[in-house]
């Protein structure tokens, strides 16, 4: 089997990574029709083109890359032109992220209109369309009417050559307290803000300490609202390379997932989850309906309300207290992932919907 992987994309993202690792574990040939995300999008159509006339035409399906509405009348128009199916991996709405999550478009805007437009274009254009949870293949079905039939779920997974269970000198620790991690963008579902009140409420221990690593949207608002609490017991990284993420996990005693309060934080599994159980590291994440499709709490992982930093302060510290609990839902989450969410694993259930679809 030979797939043409199409749009404009970051190689190096989780999400198609792992996708285009799986189809090749498992046989399947990725042909690359490729330019980089960053590439404006009045020049998407030329470039794509572009680079489809060079790629050979042999291949038995065409897979849209993650989030690539922009270009989805273009890959319809190959699709036609080939005879092949054409596969749509939407991963996440525009309209819910930027509108909805983000709020950094307003919902009255034209803008607002074009990414609900491109949402529900790029979905229909599609033969089948590939959802991250079952929560957002019910979101898609309810709001852009797509089938359910002609959906379905390709969970995130990790990449295992990166994230695995390893060690660190314990000189890169700096300290021999309690160390929770968080890495992300900084985007509002992360609920960042309630990690930092349960800092807060935990700056009494003076075993636990806080790092944070990454950065996006809410950055500097929440450096803001860290220095005005006054949190001693806060680091801030910024932004670092992939391959430098399991140095962090590693060094830690426990890590976050995400604690936000808005609809889209309750359709998703985010790639920290995965991450942390790849290496063997107990995590707490927000109780939503998407984590409880795949991990049950007190067995995988710990669960605690969402936008509520009194409870995520008290469950962090019972994990503290708790040595043989981490170690239990640290082994549990590991063996659960390590089972079910490799690429291999993925791209076999991926190459199975290809084929049914041939």
């Amino acid at each position: 089997m030979k797939i043409c992987y199409f749009g404009a994309y970051d190689r190096a993202y989780a999400r198609n990574f792992v996708l285009r690792r799986g189809l090749e574990l498992n046989h399947v040939q990725v042909i690359e029709c490729h330019i980089p995300v960053k590439t404006k999008l009045w020049k998407r159509y030329p470039c794509l083109l572009q680079q489809f006339m060079r790629i050979p035409h042999v291949f038995d399906a065409i897979l849209v890359a993650e989030t690539n509405q922009y270009v989805m009348p273009l890959a319809k128009m190959l699709s036609v032109l080939t005879g092949k199916p054409l596969i749509f991996d939407i991963f996440f709405s525009l309209y819910d992220a930027y509108v909805k999550d983000r709020k950094s478009v307003t919902e009255t805007s034209v803008k607002a209109k074009i990414f609900r437009a491109l949402d529900l274009i790029s979905g229909r254009l599609a033969d089948h369309v590939l959802a991250d949870t079952r929560q957002h293949l019910e979101y898609y079905h309810t709001e852009f009417q797509i089938p359910r039939e002609c959906m379905s779920v390709i969970y995130v997974g990790y990449d295992d050559t990166i994230f695995f269970p390893t060690t660190f000198p314990d000189s890169f620790r700096n300290d021999s307290g309690f160390l929770v991690t968080f890495i992300g963008t900084f985007i509002p579902l992360h609920g960042i803000e309630y990690i930092l009140h349960a800092a807060k409420q935990l700056e009494h221990d003076q075993v636990i300490r806080f790092e944070f690593v990454g950065k996006g949207q809410t950055y500097q608002e929440m450096r803001t609202l860290a220095d005005g609490l006054n949190l001693g017991n806060c680091v801030f990284h910024g932004a670092t390379d992939l391959e430098n993420l399991p140095r962090y996990i590693a060094k830690s005693d426990l890590c976050l997932g995400i604690f936000g309060n808005t609809e889209k934080t309750t359709r998703v599994i985010p790639n920290k989850v995965f991450h942390a159980l790849a290496m063997k590291k107990p995590i707490i994440t927000g109780d939503t309906p998407a984590i409880r499709e795949v991990f049950r709490d007190h067995d995988h992982l710990l669960l605690c309300p969402v936008a509520n930093a009194t409870a995520l302060a008290n469950t962090i510290l019972r994990v503290k207290q708790d040595e043989s609990l981490r170690m239990k839902i640290a082994e549990n989450g590991h063996q659960l992932v390590a089972a079910n969410f490799l690429p291999l694993v993925l791209g076999q259930q991926l190459k199975q919907l290809i084929q049914s679809l041939l």
